[in-house]
């Protein structure tokens, strides 16, 4: 996702600055740049994403988990992922039936 974004921020930058607007060693340093700093707003924008969702998903098994070692047996874990989360919260699901 992050190289189909920066390619087409790239391609957008090379058609606007025409060669005859800036020379090619501007024109490369400025398709250099765009390519550079929408790499890395991408990036940190999807992992920051990422880490939200991790977070949030650790969050709920952490309260879940308290419920549990307060006694209370007969709460309902929604499952939203498909991943090791998900794995590890369907072997808590069984282990408290």
């Amino acid at each position: 996702m992050s190289g189909g974004i920066t390619a087409i921020a790239t391609a957008i930058v090379t058609m606007v600055y025409s060669p005859t607007f800036l020379n090619k060693t501007h024109r490369n340093y400025a398709v250099a740049c765009t390519a550079g700093i929408t790499s890395f707003i991408t990036t940190f924008s999807l992992g920051i994403i990422t880490a939200q969702k991790l977070r949030f998903s650790t969050n709920r098994l952490e309260n879940c988990l308290e419920d549990i070692s307060e006694g209370k047996y007969n709460i309902r874990i929604p499952i939203y992922a498909n991943d090791e989360l998900q794995d590890l919260t369907k072997n808590l699901i069984l282990w408290l039936t």
